[in-house]
Order: C-alpha cells, then sequence, then structure tokens
C-alpha cells in the first residue's frame, strides 16, 4: 500500500536523523570526557617526573631518562624556568625560544598548574600540554593531540554497535507502527472496495 510505504519512510528518515544527531553529540561529549581523563593522568605523569628531578643534577639527561616514562612513546618532557628559558627538552638539545608567553606556562607560573591544546613549531603537529610550576621551574609534558579524531577509533566501534541496534529497532517499530496507522484505513478500503462490486 502507497500510504502505507510514505508513512514508513518519512518514520525511518525522521529516525535516521535523529541516530545520526544523538551518536554526533554522544562522540563529542565522550570525546571530551577522554580528553579530561588524559589531562588527570597526564597531570599525574608530570607531578610523578617534577618529583623524581633533582635540579642539582644535568636536567637533560634526567628529562631523557624519565621521558619514556612518563606517559607514552610520544610525549616530550620540557623543564622550563621561570623566566621562560628552556632548561632542558626531550625532543630537541636547542631551543633558544622564550616560552614565558605560552598560554600553559603562564597559567602554570600563575595557579601552580597549566593547560593547552596548540599547534609546535618545534614538532610540526598539534600538541596537548600539561605543565606544573614547583621549585623554581617548571615542568611540562606534551603529547600529540588531534581533537575528537585521537578517540574516533575508540568510539566507533561502541557507537557503530549502538548505531546499529537502533536502527534494527527502528525499522522494525516504524514499520510496525505504519502498518498499525494504515490498517483502518486498508480495511474502510477493502470494504469499500467490496460494496462497489
Amino acid at each position: 500500500m502507497i500510504v502505507n510505504k510514505t508513512i514508513f519512510r518519512y518514520f525511518l528518515t525522521v529516525l535516521l536523523i535523529t541516530l545520526i544527531l544523538s551518536s554526533s553529540v554522544s562522540m563529542v561529549i565522550l570525546s571530551n570526557q577522554m580528553l579530561e581523563n588524559t589531562k588527570q593522568d597526564m597531570l599525574y605523569a608530570v607531578k610523578l617526573v617534577d618529583y623524581q628531578l633533582d635540579e642539582s643534577h644535568d636536567l637533560k639527561a634526567q628529562v631523557d631518562a624519565l621521558n619514556p616514562l612518563a606517559y607514552n612513546d610520544q610525549t616530550r618532557l620540557t623543564v622550563i624556568d621561570t623566566n621562560g628559558k628552556v632548561l632542558a627538552d626531550s625532543g630537541s638539545d636547542d631551543i633558544d625560544e622564550n616560552h614565558k608567553g605560552r598560554e600553559e606556562i603562564k597559567q602554570a607560573l600563575s595557579e601552580g598548574v597549566g593547560y593547552a591544546t596548540r599547534y609546535s613549531d618545534t614538532v610540526r603537529r598539534n600538541m596537548l600540554y600539561v605543565a606544573v610550576f614547583n621549585k623554581g621551574y617548571v615542568v611540562r609534558l606534551a603529547l600529540p593531540y588531534n581533537g575528537i579524531f585521537d578517540n574516533l577509533p575508540t568510539l566507533v566501534r561502541p557507537l557503530g554497535v549502538g548505531a546499529i541496534m537502533s536502527l534494527a529497532i527502528a525499522l522494525f517499530l516504524s514499520k510496525r507502527f505504519a502498518d498499525t496507522l494504515t490498517a483502518p484505513i486498508h480495511d474502510i478500503t477493502t470494504v469499500s472496495y467490496t460494496h462497489l462490486r
């Protein structure tokens, strides 16, 4: 019946749009939550590194030794003095650029802890930064970060399974609703057709 198919298509379209929107919103919310968890994990790691550093010994050697243990194999560890001078960096031996104006450094110097997400000219990629001010210097941990796309592989499977299950239920309920809605019309049409004969 044409009416049945039209109603079915209409409800299926509405359900698909709703499903896509809700999956997108869920992905953004979950990605933001994962970012907050990553920031907290990085904060714990940078505090542990700060605790291990001994300013009376070679900071560069300590940073190079601690960096692989700090968070993961893609991290970058930096020690910066209160004037913004880089004292040690695991990613580069010679950084002359002053870091005092960097968002995470300013925040760490004023509040004790600083966070930022921005493009790094040194490593030429977007990075997530967590910095802690203690003992007269700032210890900063950096991790490559591409926003929601970093969490996409983790989120696609569960959201995809949920979307497929929702779609199957939506198909079933849309068909059932369309059949229920058009059944009286179909009955009236059948009765009218029978009486006209």
